[in-house]
């Protein structure tokens, strides 16, 4: 059973999608980045391979510190950051109570069930 008051907030919020076809709530799509952000990425971007390069020169030659540094950007970029899941201590999937909100505990219960 849920409270009336959200019922009452549901009929009026559109659930699905709100937009007839051929309409969407951006238009213009994404905005266009400044003229000087797109020429600063442009000339850094001419020195990936050299900076790829120097990386794996640090990594082989330089202090500890700079090639576990210099190793993890390589990684980082090359395969993207690893995912961090959230678990409890016992590997398991965290799960929340929720405190305060009595009318909503049976409903979540029932979901998690």
């Amino acid at each position: 059973m849920g409270n009336p008051k959200d019922a009452a907030e549901n009929r009026k919020k559109p659930r699905g999608k709100p937009f007839p076809p051929g309409n969407c709530a951006n238009p213009g799509g994404r905005p266009k980045l400044p003229d000087d952000v797109r020429h600063v990425r442009e000339l850094a971007r001419k020195y990936t391979e050299s900076a790829v390069e120097t990386l794996a020169d640090v990594m082989a030659t330089g202090s500890p510190n700079a090639r576990v540094s210099a190793a993890n950007a390589l990684i980082d970029r090359g395969w993207g950051k690893a995912e961090q899941p959230i678990t409890g201590a016992d590997g398991n999937a965290v799960r929340f109570e929720v405190v305060g909100l009595s009318w909503l505990q049976p409903v979540i219960q029932q979901r998690n069930s």
